[in-house]
Order: structure tokens, then sequence, then C-alpha cells
């Protein structure tokens, strides 16, 4: 294992302690048996995995999710929360990438996901603090406004807001235009995580927290999974473990480069103050190169922030705060960050996820790039059909097989160098506005 799976392996932080609070989903307890014996086991309780979970209990299969922490302790209970109608390529790409037929239905099932999820929210009644406004993007320059006027004529319901609307959306005018979503919403993602565990539980999903699958053998047609003392013969595995992938199946930790985010919370803001920062209560980011996310949470300011891609550590979260926020909001004092982490998000080369079949019955969906609060969804959907012997035409996604790197570290170490280069475009063009 390279120098970055390693960290990967060693990262044993939590998501924020403002995520799963009073008066959202609780978390959700292990299972009261152990079975021996399953249709489907799933290593990861995210929320790639709680979905594949929920679509295979519906269908009456035996499956149980194995966790080696808590449910949403990765990076699905550490993400910034918005729910994404697009891919991080438009359209027109999608279809050129994926042919007509695929692409077409690649691109109607992302922009339905979050409509689907708010549904299912509704319907279990996940308490998760979703906040059904919309998605705003802010452009930077000419450049980033003619990119988001592309996209608005492109997304249905999409729309661009100039000048003064602009200024009222974001409480500011620091952006002369604003590209507003409405199909996106944003939520507590470790209480989203935790609510799709109570529903696939309810549905009869075995969920098995701090269980660390250790190995995962060949046994006759079917799989034998190792969890230290425990052992299970399961006649389909779904690894839904994404960055955290690990020595479980190198060629699939190989097949992503792990990327660190970062966040950071306020303290609880003045009424008045609170009130002037998106006022209707959408989560902001622009056309910059680099995560660039502002929303209002909980009373306080949740913030992206900088720092190093790949190697854990406590950057000045509260100077990046206090740049951001003066670009934004230079009329606020700077309000003390009371909490700031990371998590480990997977990286593909074309920004795409991927369907992978590891073995005949080993199934396994990663890379969303950052986007895993809504594709998560559609992946599990896809893992479920597939675990259950469904056609892979059918897929939304296409199955493919890993293509690892040969030298993983190196190929962090390009990430890397692309990333300080975007970091000084952001800065130069920053510097341009002024």
């Amino acid at each position: 294992m390279g120098v970055i799976l390693q960290r990967v392996a060693s990262d044993t932080s939590m998501p924020p302690a403002l995520y799963g609070a009073a008066g959202v989903e609780a978390p959700v307890g292990g299972a009261a048996r152990w079975s021996d014996r399953l249709d489907v086991a799933i290593v990861g309780g995210g929320v790639t995995g709680l979905w594949t979970a929920y679509h295979l209990a519906l269908q009456g299969a035996r499956v149980g999710v194995l966790e080696a922490r808590g449910i949403g302790s990765g990076a699905s209970g550490r993400a910034f929360g918005q729910l994404v109608p697009f891919l991080k390529h438009d359209p027109r790409k999608v279809i050129a990438d994926y042919g007509a037929e695929r692409g077409e239905r690649l691109a109607h099932a992302v922009a339905a996901a979050p409509t689907e999820i708010s549904g299912f929210l509704e319907k279990y009644q996940i308490t998760c603090a979703a906040t059904r406004s919309g998605l705003l993007c802010g452009a930077l320059n000419e450049a980033g406004r003619r990119s988001l006027e592309e996209t608005a004529a492109a997304e249905p319901g999409a729309r661009m807001l100039y000048g003064a609307d602009a200024a009222e959306i974001i409480g500011s005018d620091y952006y002369q235009a604003v590209y507003l979503d409405p199909r996106g919403f944003h939520l507590d993602p470790l209480a989203y995580t935790r609510g799709l565990a109570r529903v696939a539980s309810a549905h009869g999903a075995l969920l098995h927290p701090d269980t660390r699958v250790e190995k995962i053998a060949r046994a006759g047609s079917q799989w034998e999974i190792g969890c230290g003392a425990r052992r299970l013969v399961a006649d389909k595995v779904v690894i839904a473990t994404n960055a955290y992938s690990g020595r479980l199946w190198p060629s699939l930790a190989r097949s992503m480069v792990p990327f660190l985010i970062r966040g950071a919370v306020t303290e609880p803001l003045p009424a008045e103050a609170f009130a002037r920062i998106l006022p209707q209560g959408q989560p902001l980011t622009d056309t910059r190169r680099l995560y660039s996310g502002v929303r209002k949470f909980g009373g306080r300011l949740h913030i992206s922030i900088p720092g190093a891609s790949f190697r854990p550590g406590a950057p000045d979260a509260q100077e990046s705060v206090r740049k951001r926020l003066a670009e934004l909001y230079p009329w606020l004092r700077t309000p003390r960050v009371v909490e700031s982490w990371s998590g480990w998000i997977a990286l593909t080369t074309d920004q795409y996820p991927r369907l992978l079949k590891l073995a005949d019955g080993v199934f396994a969906g990663i890379g969303c790039n950052g986007r895993g609060l809504a594709l998560a969804s559609i992946l599990g959907r896809d893992l479920a059909a597939l675990a259950r012997g469904g056609d892979e035409s059918a897929t939304t996604f296409p199955l493919t097989r890993p293509r690892p790197f040969p030298l993983h570290d190196a190929a962090a170490a390009v990430v890397a160098a692309t990333v300080a280069t975007k970091r000084w475009l952001d800065r130069r063009d920053a510097t341009r506005r002024q």
C-alpha cells in the first residue's frame, strides 16, 4: 500500500459535532443477530452501501451491511451537504462520452436524483434538516458567467440572476451574475445517512457497525467474508467503501485517487447578521476551480476551506474563513471558528463515477468526485440490480473493470500539482477582481 492509501487507512477522525445533533436522526444500532448466510454482503455503511441495502431489502433479499466504524463515519457523514442535480460535466459532454441512449439516461437520472431523494425523505419521515431552497453558483468573472449561462440554458428550471437580483439572493454584491438551480437542496449529511440506515434496517437489512471486513475470498460458487472471529458466506458482495477501500481489494483502491476535503463551522451569528446572509437559505458555491462552499446551518456558517490535498492536519481554519467572508460580506465581523474537519473523497481521471465488476459476483461503486450525496442513490440502485442478477445494459452507469494506476502515489502527485495550479489561478482571478 502506498503512502496516500496508508494515510486514508489511518484516518480515525469523525464527522463534526454539529452534524447529527439533537432534533435529527439518532445513531442506528446494530442488528441483534449475526447471520452466517446472506444473499448479498455490503461492505461500507455510507450512503452508497445503504442505498444498495435499501433497494435489495425492498426486494426481499437477505442483506447485511458491514461497517468498520459507525454508520456514516466516513465521507458520507462529513460532506458539505448539497444534493446536486448534475455531474461535473454538462449534459452535452455526458452524451458525447456515453452515447445518446446511455448518456441521456444518465443525465436524466442525475437531474432527477435530488427530487427523488426529497420524496424518499418525506415518505419515511427522515429528519435531516433538509432545506429545499435550491442551489446557487456565483460567476467570478466573464468566463464563469458565460459557463453558467450555458448551463442554465441546458438545465430545466434553472435561471440566471444579475445585478440587484444577484445581490439580493446572496446578500452581497460580490457577484454580478448568479446561477440558481431550484432542483437541488442541502441537509445534514450524517443525519441523512442515519435515516437511510434506519429505513434499510426497517425493511430487513442487517446492520453491523464496528465490524471490520478483513478478507473476501472465494468459497466455491460463493464468497466468504472474514470479520475478525466472525465469518459469513454470501452469494454476492458489494464493496461500497469508496476512498476508504484500503487493502481489502487492492485493485479497487488503486483505481481512484483519494482527496481531502475540509470544512469549518462558526459560532452562532447574531440574528440580524444571519438574516442578511443568503436570505433565502440556498447554499452557495462559485466558478473558482476549487471548492468554495458557504451555507447557513444551525444558526452558524458552514464554509469549505483549503488545505493540503493528501496530508491530514489542521490548516488555519480561522484565517481561511476570514478571507472568504471578507470577500463576500466585508461588513461582517468575522465569527469565531468552533470546529473544522476533513474527509477523503475519491477522484477519477475523467470525473465520472465508476460502476465496477471486480470478480464474478463482486461489484463496487466509486468515484463520485465530491457529488456523492446525490450520485450514491443512483450507484446504490445499480449495484442492487447487479447483485440480484440484473442485466448490466439496464444500469444507469456502465459496468466496467477496475483500471488501477500502476504508480498510485505518482498519480496522486499529478493531482496535487494540478490542484496547486488551480489554486494559483483562483488567486490570480481574485486579484484581478480587486
